[in-house]
């Protein structure tokens, strides 16, 4: 199962993030939304401990750009780690007429145009999220000549070995 990891920043991303959980989760896509006020985080729970685990789990993230995302220093530590370290596709999804984040200016992105979804708008998002995951995975995949010999590699605990 694909895992989605929301990553928002103010109040207006959250509602929006919110949305767009509900809408994957009810299409049987696994989704976790970055918010304190989550109902998957138990009383119990360390938040930060969770969010990384959500975060290192995740196989794409959807980056919800709102006017709060620029004051959101958790949001945008979350995008530096998506870009940094973990590497793996995000969709920025950006409401009209708000700035990218300077590490995401001049990349591809969804845009929408105002606070409230419709489930048309959600559908298009989900998508362009399995086009765009499709296509990351053959663009992460190495091409070899034709005529190249290919050497299976054996993997032992955690070692490779030829």
């Amino acid at each position: 199962m694909v895992r989605v990891f929301i990553v928002y920043g103010g109040n207006e991303g959250e509602r929006i993030g919110r949305q767009i959980e509900t809408y994957l989760k009810s299409n049987n896509i696994g989704a976790f939304l970055a918010s304190p006020k989550s109902p998957e985080i138990l009383p119990s729970e360390d938040f930060q401990t969770r969010i990384d685990c959500e975060l290192k789990n995740a196989n794409l993230a959807i980056i919800v750009i709102t006017d709060g995302i620029h004051s959101s220093d958790p949001a945008l530590k979350e995008i530096d780690r998506i870009l940094d370290e973990l590497r793996y596709p995000y969709i920025p999804f950006v409401k009209n007429g708000v700035t990218l984040p300077t590490r995401l200016e001049g990349q591809w992105h969804v845009p929408f145009e105002n606070n409230s979804l419709t489930r048309k708008k959600l559908i298009q998002l989900e998508l362009k999220m399995w086009r765009y995951y499709d296509r990351w995975k053959e663009l992460q995949t190495i091409q070899k000549p034709e005529n190249e010999v290919i050497i299976p590699k054996k993997i032992y605990g955690l070692e490779v070995q030829q």
